[in-house]
């Protein structure tokens, strides 16, 4: 029978897992109490709960405003995890707020993926042993490091696929003033070289992170707040039957005329 494992964070604080106390809701309980996992000034965390869980924190580096990315796991349901082991090579290049912390997956088989946003870069690293140690990080986009990116999404597909898709400045020069683009990277090899990437939409809200979803199929779909005429900033959705290389013209998801003259920090979310 197949284990769910429960998990609640709160700013470097908690986890918790279904043994003893008492739940809210029918086939759902929850410890006692709580039990620091992480500690520090700030940080963000993000937590990806199997059979055995894994968590990957941004935690604060030496200088102020720094953070590196720590990674973590459990085979004990969440009752005490791994020693930390970095992941990101360049020390405190890890940005984390917010829209924009970092982000773990498990592929099929043994990969461990992590992503971050390092200096305005997309920066990926992968574990294939076990958790003992990451490869090398690499740079997703392809633009030599010459403009801003952030605000990500990571996921992998049913055929084994991996997929990024960001908020990308390359086309400041022509982007509707105070939007920018969403660009995608695919990984054929679980992360092990990344393809060309492939513009999905322009004018988009700058600082709400994108949302992404695969399915069995091969269709890959691509959510984000759009920045419509008089600054309503909508959500609108593209889809690709390719892999990610051709994009759909972009469908509005519902006319809330949301109007906000300022980038809300507010991105969709998918699921497949």
């Amino acid at each position: 029978m197949n284990k769910v494992f429960f998990f609640i964070l709160l700013f470097g604080a908690s986890c918790a897992s279904p043994s003893g106390g008492a739940g809210t809701a029918p086939g759902v309980s929850w410890e006692s109490a709580a039990r620091a996992i992480a500690t520090g000034r700030d940080g963000q965390l993000m937590l990806w709960a199997s059979e055995s869980p894994s968590l990957i924190v941004a935690a604060p580096g030496e200088k102020p405003g720094s953070a590196d990315l720590v990674y973590s796991s459990s085979k004990d349901e969440g009752g005490t995890f791994s020693h930390a082991l970095k992941v990101n090579p360049l020390p405190g290049e890890v940005s984390a707020h917010g829209e924009n912390a970092p982000q773990l997956r498990l592929s099929r088989g043994t990969a461990i993926l992590a992503a971050w946003e390092g200096r305005g870069d997309i920066r990926f690293a992968r574990c294939v042993d076990f958790g003992r140690s990451f490869l090398p990080a690499v740079t997703v986009n392809d633009d030599g490091a010459e403009n801003y990116q952030s605000f990500f999404s990571m996921e992998t597909a049913p055929d084994g696929s991996l997929y990024l898709a960001w908020i990308d400045f390359r086309d400041a020069k022509t982007d509707p003033p105070g939007t920018a683009s969403i660009y995608l990277a695919r990984s054929a090899d679980q992360g092990a070289t990344f393809g060309k990437n492939v513009k999905v939409a322009g004018g988009v809200c700058p600082c709400c992170r994108p949302a992404l979803a695969a399915e069995s199929n091969g269709t890959v779909h691509v959510a984000w707040r759009h920045v419509l005429e008089n600054n309503v900033r909508d959500v609108l959705i593209a889809s690709s039957k390719d892999q990610g290389q051709a994009w759909s013209a972009p469908v509005r998801v519902s006319g809330d005329d949301w109007r906000l003259d300022g980038c809300p920090h507010s991105g969709p979310s998918l699921a497949s």
